[in-house]
């Protein structure tokens, strides 16, 4: 959802209709972008989806694991779609993971913004 998709009942009701009338259950995962969305967890598990936890600048770094699902998306620590996660980090982020009890755990790395220069694929190092 985009940044501007504030959270408020007007808006959590759409959601749950939306994926009633679908009918998805966990198999549709909602990434929202307003911070204010991590503090109404408890309600948005009635809708049905998986919460898409998000490392990036400017929201909660925290892991949300709703309806048997944890869906994780890493855009960057510091940077948007910029960032190289050191081993430390990805060995950190895997150690809370693995404590989660959910039967799907998914990680989406989405940070590729500058991965490619002159058609080439490149690494920074960390």
């Amino acid at each position: 959802m985009p940044s501007n998709y504030k959270y408020k009942q007007e808006n959590l009701e759409t959601l749950r209709t939306f994926f009633e009338t679908i009918n998805l259950e966990n198999k549709a995962v909602v990434e929202f972008r307003d911070p204010l969305w991590w503090k109404a967890v408890k309600v948005i598990v009635n809708t049905g989806v998986a919460f898409c936890s998000v490392d990036a600048p400017s929201l909660p770094h925290r892991l949300i694991a709703i309806n048997d699902v944890l869906y994780l998306r890493l855009h960057g620590s510091n940077e948007w779609y910029n960032y190289v996660y050191c081993e430390q980090e990805l060995q950190n982020i895997l150690s809370k993971i693995k404590k989660l009890k959910v039967n799907k755990k998914v990680i989406y790395l989405n940070n590729d913004h500058g991965m490619l220069k002159n058609g080439q694929y490149f690494l920074k190092h960390a």
